[in-house]
C-alpha cells in the first residue's frame, strides 16, 4: 500500500490550508472559490495503490470486508466496541465534516487498527455538481482526515455510488482506489437487525465488500450476530485494504504463470 512521507504531505497541506478562506470550510463560497484558490489538480499527487476501482476482492478466498459509511457519530463507539470484542478489523469511510465534529472518535478508529477512507467532505452526489465542487469535496476530506488523525486515505467511496470516469481518474491520481461494494443490505432503510443480517447472509460471497452505515440502528443492533454468522460460515473479516492487497497478489501470480 502507499506510504506517504509525513513531511511532504504536511507541507502540501499547509500550503493548501493557507490558500483557503478563513471562514467555515463547508460554506458554498469555499467550494465555488476552490479552483481559483488552489488549481485543478489533485491535492496529493502521489503513487496509487495500483488498483483503480474495486467492487469486491478475490472470489477464491474466504475473506469479507465490513465497510461503514458516513460517520463518525457517537453511535460509532457502539460499532467499535463490538468490533473490539470480536477482534475484527473493519474499514470506515468518514465524511469530513463529521471528522471535524467527532475528532476523538476518528482517532479511536485508527488507534484500534481500522482502515480509514475518504467519503467526501459533506456527502454530496458528485455527478450532480460541477468539477469545482467535487474536487473540493474529495480534497478537503483528505485534508481534514490527515489533519485530524495523521493518516492519508488510500481508498475513496463515492456517496450514493455516484462517479464517472473523470472522477475516478482524479481519485486515482490523488493516490486512492475507488471502492464500491457487492453487498448492500440497505441498512439505512430499516431499523430491523434481523432483516439487515438476512440481507447480508443471503448475498455475501468470498471477497465481498459490504456497505454499512454507522447511523443505522439495524446495523448496530445486529452487528454482533452478523459477525458471528459470518465467522460460522467460515469467513475471515478483513479491511478493504487487505482485499486490495490480495487482488494485487493474485494479479501478480497470474502474470508469472502467463510468462511461463
Amino acid at each position: 500500500m502507499v506510504k506517504v512521507s509525513r513531511i511532504i504531505v504536511a507541507a502540501i497541506v499547509a500550503v493548501f490550508l493557507t490558500g483557503l478562506p478563513a471562514h467555515a470550510r463547508s460554506s458554498s463560497y469555499d467550494e465555488l472559490d476552490y479552483i481559483g484558490a488552489f488549481g485543478t489538480g489533485p491535492m496529493f499527487d502521489i503513487d496509487t495503490t495500483g488498483v483503480k476501482i474495486i467492487h469486491h476482492g478475490p472470489r477464491n478466498s474466504m475473506k469479507v470486508a465490513l465497510a461503514f459509511d458516513d460517520g463518525p457519530f457517537t453511535f460509532t463507539n457502539d460499532i467499535l466496541d463490538i468490533l473490539t470484542a470480536h477482534d475484527v478489523k473493519a474499514t470506515f469511510f468518514p465524511v469530513g465534516i463529521q471528522v471535524e465534529k467527532f475528532p476523538e472518535i476518528a482517532r479511536r478508529i485508527v488507534d484500534e487498527g481500522h482502515q480509514v477512507g475518504n467519503h467526501t467532505y459533506s456527502h454530496k452526489l458528485l455527478t450532480k455538481v460541477g468539477k469545482t465542487i467535487w474536487t473540493y469535496q474529495i480534497d478537503q476530506a483528505s485534508v481534514v482526515i490527515y489533519d485530524t488523525i495523521d493518516v492519508y486515505p488510500e481508498i475513496f467511496r463515492p456517496p450514493y455510488r455516484g462517479y464517472d470516469d473523470e472522477i475516478m481518474d482524479y481519485v486515482n491520481e490523488a493516490g486512492m482506489t475507488l471502492v464500491l461494494w457487492d453487498v448492500d443490505p440497505y441498512d439505512w432503510k430499516t431499523s430491523s437487525a434481523s432483516l439487515v443480517e438476512q440481507r447480508i447472509m443471503s448475498a455475501v460471497q468470498p471477497g465481498s465488500i459490504l456497505t454499512l452505515h454507522d447511523l443505522s440502528a439495524g446495523t448496530r443492533k445486529g452487528l454482533n450476530s452478523i459477525i458471528v454468522s459470518l465467522k460460522e460460515r467460515g469467513y475471515e473479516l478483513v479491511t478493504v485494504g487487505e482485499l486490495i492487497e490480495d487482488y494485487l497478489r493474485e494479479e501478480m501470480e497470474e502474470e508469472i504463470l502467463a510468462e511461463g
